[in-house]
C-alpha cells in the first residue's frame, strides 16, 4: 500500500500489482470511497488496461482540492480560517516550510488522473460544487449517504430545553464554541449534555475539561455507541452541530432525524445544505456563541413548532436501489 502522501495524492510503488489485480478481476465498474491510501494513477492504470471499464469516486471530503487533511481550513500559520479558494497561493499561505511547486505538481496531479473518473458522487451539493470551481468537469451526482435506520422510543416529557452533543470532540467540531454559548444562558430550563471522544489534542481536550468543569448547566457522559442512540435521543430536544469546518454529510444530523430531533448547526456547508430552517431545525452564525446562545433561547420558545414530516432520511435499501441505478445507467 502507497503511503497515502496529501501533498501529491501519487504513488506509483503498486501500480504494476494493481494493474495484475485489476486485469484478473475484469471488472464492470471500479467504485472508489477513496483515494488517501492509493494513488490516483491507478485511474489511468484501470483506463489504460481495460478502457471500457467505468470509474466512479464518491467524495467525502475536499482532500482532491486541499492539503490539510481535505478540510479546507487554513492551518496555524493562517489562524485556522476557513479557506473558500483552493489556489496555489493560500496552500503555500498554509505550509510555508514547503515549496510552491509541490502545490503546483499536486494541482496537476488532480486535474490530470481525474479526467480518467467517469463519475463523481457525493453526499452534498456543496462538495460538488467545490470541486467544479477548482476547475473539474467530470460528469458529477449528488447522492446522500443511505442509512441504517434504528429503532426509536418516544420522547421522555420534560419541561427543560434538553440540548445534545454528539460525535468526536476536536477543534474543529467546535464543541467550545458550543459551551461558550451555554456560558451566556442564565435559563435554568436549559440543559446540554455532551457525549463523545476525545482526539489526540492534548491542549484542546484539556480546554473542554475545563470548561464543563465550571459550567453548571452541562453534562459530560464521554464515549457512546449507536446501539445507545434511541435512548439517549429520547432525553434530548435539540442536537448541535457547532463544527467550525464545512462538513459534508454529517452522519450525526441523519441520526438526529431518525429519532425525530431538530438539528442547530453552523450555517455553513453540508451542514446547512442539510436543514431547511423552522421545518427540521435552524442554523446559526459560524463560530459566533453569542448567536448561537440566542437561537437557542429561541429554540426553548419554539420547540413544539417542528413535527415528524420534516425529518426523512434515506435507508440503506432506498440507497442500495439507487446505487444499482447508478451503475446500470453508467455502463
Amino acid at each position: 500500500m502507497s503511503d497515502g502522501n496529501i501533498y501529491s495524492l501519487v504513488n506509483q510503488k503498486l501500480d504494476n500489482l494493481f494493474s495484475e489485480f485489476i486485469f484478473k478481476l475484469q471488472p464492470d465498474i471500479v467504485h472508489f470511497q477513496h483515494y488517501i491510501h492509493f494513488s490516483l494513477t491507478w485511474f489511468r492504470v484501470i483506463k489504460k488496461i481495460l478502457p471500457k471499464t467505468k470509474i466512479i469516486v464518491t467524495l467525502h471530503e475536499f482532500l482532491g482540492i486541499c492539503p490539510n487533511s481535505g478540510q479546507m481550513i487554513k492551518t496555524k500559520w493562517q489562524g485556522f480560517k476557513l479557506c473558500d479558494n483552493s489556489t496555489v497561493e493560500n496552500c503555500k499561505n498554509c505550509f510555508p516550510y514547503l515549496p510552491k511547486d509541490v502545490f503546483e505538481r499536486r494541482n496537476i496531479n488532480v486535474r490530470k488522473y481525474f479526467k480518467y473518473i467517469d463519475l463523481i458522487t457525493a453526499p452534498s451539493n456543496f462538495v460538488l460544487e467545490r470541486y467544479k470551481s477548482f476547475g473539474l468537469k467530470n460528469k458529477m451526482l449528488y447522492s446522500e449517504n443511505g442509512q441504517e435506520i434504528f429503532r426509536t422510543l418516544p420522547k421522555i416529557k420534560s419541561e427543560k430545553l434538553r440540548l445534545l452533543y454528539l460525535g468526536q470532540i476536536n477543534k474543529f467540531k467546535g464543541l467550545d464554541v458550543l459551551l461558550e454559548s451555554m456560558n451566556k444562558i442564565s435559563n435554568k430550563e436549559v440543559k446540554l449534555s455532551v457525549y463523545g471522544k476525545f482526539q489526540n489534542d492534548k491542549n484542546y481536550n484539556n480546554k473542554i475539561l475545563k470548561m464543563v468543569d465550571k459550567l453548571q448547566n452541562v453534562n459530560f457522559y464521554g464515549v457512546y455507541n449507536r446501539n445507545q442512540l434511541p435512548e439517549i435521543f429520547s432525553k434530548h430536544d435539540v442536537l448541535v452541530v457547532p463544527s467550525i469546518w464545512w462538513e459534508n454529510s454529517p452522519m450525526v444530523i441523519q441520526e438526529s432525524f431518525m429519532a425525530k430531533t431538530p438539528v442547530l448547526c453552523s450555517n455553513i456547508g453540508g451542514m446547512k445544505e442539510k436543514i431547511i430552517d423552522g421545518k427540521n431545525g435552524w442554523y446559526f452564525k459560524v463560530g459566533d456563541s453569542n448567536d448561537l446562545s440566542e437561537k437557542i433561547n429561541y429554540f426553548f420558545e419554539n420547540i413544539g413548532i417542528f413535527n415528524n414530516e420534516n425529518f426523512k432520511v434515506k435507508n440503506i435499501k432506498e440507497d442500495i436501489k439507487n446505487l444499482l441505478k447508478i451503475y446500470k445507467d453508467i455502463v
